[in-house]
């Protein structure tokens, strides 16, 4: 029975924060509750900071609101209020980057997301953050390459259910685009065929190896030529297997162009 590749894919990213325009008087009420900040004067700092998200929605003050409520400077502590200012400076972002057609807006929807899942364990809220920061990015920023970061995380520290619902959410937006957005379908293959997380299952392991592929990641060919070989999740054929074998070696990996060799040899 040949052996699937097994180790877990993880993903490698920079991040540079993007400046966003501001009108001016958003500016003059963002600098007032700057000085008032630094002079050590938080309870001001917080009311401009309020007025300057409220009425002049601008985005970093939002932040920086959340910041003190979550901290409980100048204000009274409050998660429920931190965490709803904090997705307003999300939601803010992507509307700036949307009509201005900037880059990767930064971290701050990822940081509503960590806070969903770190204080509220509230996993469906961090997928949906996550989500609608990343297609806003159009599936090229920091909050999509994270789903693999806290997936692969999660993982490292058998926590195998959530790590499971994040690779699957990574996988769903869209594993033909990037290569770093179908490392999670292989992720999430090699947890259905270990049964970790989720129920033991071939036929959906195959599955995600078959996306994993589709997005160029030549060991997700090369479990997909494992899986027709084998006959696990897929109806054996050692001609499949040669084909995805083969791809795997197009992608570089040198397993499954000795596998190809193997099969060629055979006649197959």
């Amino acid at each position: 029975m040949k052996k699937l590749k097994s180790l877990l894919l993880a993903t490698v990213f920079s991040f540079a924060l993007t400046p966003f325009a501001m009108a001016e008087r958003s500016i003059r009420i963002w600098g007032q509750a700057e000085d008032a900040y630094r002079q050590g004067n938080f309870s001001l700092a917080a009311k401009l900071y309020e007025q300057s998200c409220n009425d002049e929605n601008n985005s970093l003050s939002c932040e920086r609101l959340a910041r003190m409520y979550f901290s409980g400077e100048g204000v009274q502590e409050n998660n429920t209020k931190s965490i709803k200012f904090l997705e307003k400076s999300c939601n803010l972002q992507l509307q700036e980057n949307a009509d201005r057609k900037l880059g990767d807006i930064g971290s701050t929807c990822t940081k509503v997301a960590r806070r969903y899942y770190y204080h509220h364990h509230d996993i469906p809220a961090a997928i949906r953050i996550l989500n609608k920061a990343c297609n806003a990015n159009h599936r090229d920023g920091h909050e999509c390459v994270w789903f693999n970061i806290k997936a692969s995380n999660l993982y490292a520290r058998g926590n195998y259910t959530d790590a499971a619902k994040f690779y699957e959410a990574g996988c769903n937006i869209g594993y033909k685009k990037n290569s770093h957005e179908a490392t999670n379908c292989f992720n999430l293959g090699l947890l259905y065929r270990k049964g970790q997380g989720v129920k033991q299952n071939d036929a959906q392991a195959a599955k995600f190896f078959e996306q994993a592929c589709n997005g160029g990641v030549a060991d997700g060919c090369y479990n997909l030529g494992a899986s027709y070989y084998n006959g696990q999740g897929k109806r054996q054929n050692f001609s499949t297997a040669k084909e995805y074998y083969g791809k795997a070696c197009d992608l570089g990996d040198q397993g499954g162009c000795d596998e190809y060799k193997k099969l060629n040899i055979q006649g197959y």
